[in-house]
């Protein structure tokens, strides 16, 4: 079965959403790894924001060569790891009533 090609216009808007969204989970992830101490668990893995950003781009890729099915797929399961690992690391941060923003919803003391 033969898919239409994404047009222009949303092939320049996936293009230009692709790459800001790139940039913005790189820049997050360099920043809260310099905020964060090697120890402290919640600090991003560069590698794997970078692979799931590559991710992104290949899929970006593929919808610039006319493959708009395929390249729309793969963006998202790149995205989708970026959004599992922000949760992972959200999870992770331990609980510090003290520290912005506050504590944990649900967050017990024991």
């Amino acid at each position: 079965m033969r898919t239409a090609a994404l047009d222009s216009s949303a092939t320049l808007a996936v293009t230009q959403q692709g790459i800001a969204f790139v940039v913005v989970a790189l820049a997050e992830a360099n920043f809260a790894r310099s905020q964060l101490p090697e120890s402290m668990s919640g600090r991003p893995s560069l590698v794997l924001v970078g692979l799931s950003c590559a991710a992104v781009l290949a899929g970006v890729a593929l919808v610039n060569v006319g493959q708009g099915g395929l390249g729309l797929a793969v963006g998202t399961g790149g995205s989708g790891l970026l959004l599992v690992q922000a949760v992972q690391r959200t999870i992770s941060v331990p609980d510090d009533p003290q520290n912005w923003p506050g504590p944990k919803v649900g967050a017990r003391s024991s």
